[in-house]
Order: C-alpha cells, then sequence, then structure tokens
C-alpha cells in the first residue's frame, strides 16, 4: 500500500533529545565500511551489496547511504522505519522519565510511577490515574521540548486535581508559570504539520 511519506535524506529531526541525519558517501566506501561491525550499526543489504547503514549512538541517528540507493524500495522503507521506530522507543524510555524527575524536583510534586507506553488513542499525550501513577507516550521525543513540559505539568497537576474543573486549572496555570487557559496543544501548528508523520513512523 502506498504511504505519503518517504523516508530518505529529507526526512530529518532534530528534536530537544533526538537527532536523524543523512549522509551520502560512494558505493565503495559504503561497501568496505559496511563490513566492519561496530555497536550501534545496522545495515540493509541487496544481496551481499550493502545499500543504507545506520549508526545510533544514544540521541543520534546518522544513516549512511550511496548514490544509486533506492529509497522508494518498500523493504528499504520498512528498515528505515523500523531502525528509527526503535531508537524512539530506546530513547524515550529514558529521557522521558528522566524530564519528568526534574519537574518533580522543581515543583515538589511528586508521582508513584512514570510508566512510558503507547496509549490507546493518538490524540492523548499523557495520562495519570488515579493512582498517581503517569503514563507517557514514546512519541514525546520528538515534539518541541516547551510542549514536552505542558503535557508533563499537564499531567502533575492530576497527582492534585483529578478534574478539569477551575482548581485544576488554576493549579496547572501556577505550575506552568503562564495563563493554562490559553494552553491548546492540540491546536499547535506542530501537530498539523507532523502527527501524522509521527503516528506514521511509530505504527
Amino acid at each position: 500500500m502506498k504511504t505519503k511519506y518517504i523516508i530518505n535524506p529529507s526526512f530529518r529531526f532534530h528534536t530537544w533529545c533526538l537527532v536523524v541525519e543523512w549522509h551520502e558517501v560512494p558505493y565503495n566506501i559504503l561497501q568496505s565500511e559496511s563490513q566492519y561491525p561496530c555497536e550501534g550499526r545496522s545495515i540493509y543489504a541487496k544481496g551481499k551489496q550493502c545499500q543504507v547503514m545506520a549508526q545510533t549512538n544514544e540521541k543520534k541517528i546518522d544513516f549512511y547511504y550511496h548514490p544509486e540507493t533506492v529509497f522508494e524500495n518498500r523493504n528499504v522503507q520498512a528498515w528505515l522505519r523500523n531502525i528509527i521506530k526503535n531508537s524512539v522507543l530506546a530513547i524515550a524510555d529514558i529521557e522521558l522519565p528522566k524530564r519528568l524527575h526534574y519537574w518533580e524536583k522543581e515543583k515538589n510534586l511528586y508521582a508513584k510511577q512514570v510508566i512510558v507506553k503507547k496509549l490507546k488513542r493518538r490524540n492523548i499525550w499523557g495520562q495519570c490515574s488515579i493512582y498517581k501513577q503517569i503514563f507517557l507516550p514514546p512519541k514525546l521525543v520528538v515534539f518541541p521540548l516547551e510542549l514536552v513540559d505542558e503535557v508533563m505539568l499537564h499531567e502533575m497537576t492530576h497527582l492534585k486535581y483529578m478534574h478539569h474543573r477551575k482548581q485544576f486549572w488554576d493549579y496547572f496555570s501556577l505550575l506552568l508559570d503562564k495563563d493554562a487557559k490559553l494552553y491548546k496543544i492540540k491546536e499547535n501548528e506542530f501537530f498539523t504539520k507532523y502527527d501524522d508523520m509521527i503516528e506514521f513512523l511509530l505504527k
């Protein structure tokens, strides 16, 4: 099935905790480099010929390809998406709890547990349970940091108020240090441009 998203060298990320970069190299150099095993290195090969090589290092993915690499190939696309998805999931498990713990210390407001997992509804970017557990979806990794913080502070507000009445918005405004009634994350330009793409990457 044809998709409107093609992962190729124009497909880049540069967020608060994930950078994706591309490097075109001569065919013979790519073949030579791909022969050497290296931690964080993966290759996509057609026969014995490397078409794309990925090098992942903590918060960065570098893709190396040669001038004749066919990015429209279905198998190449599946491989590229899997590399990005796995990196996002690994980064999310580390960076999202770390960022929430930062805000817990800043606001002196603590959850019982922070759980990173895909949420059932795509338009939900965080949840707080009655047991004071905060759930964060991995896709927050590719959100702008300002929006990540707003999502986290929204869920931290639910640690005190499990509703959206006036007390909630007043306290949320206090945590945000701005009027929370102006907080309209779903209307942010980021979502109109990138939400579908992020869902595609992580499906």
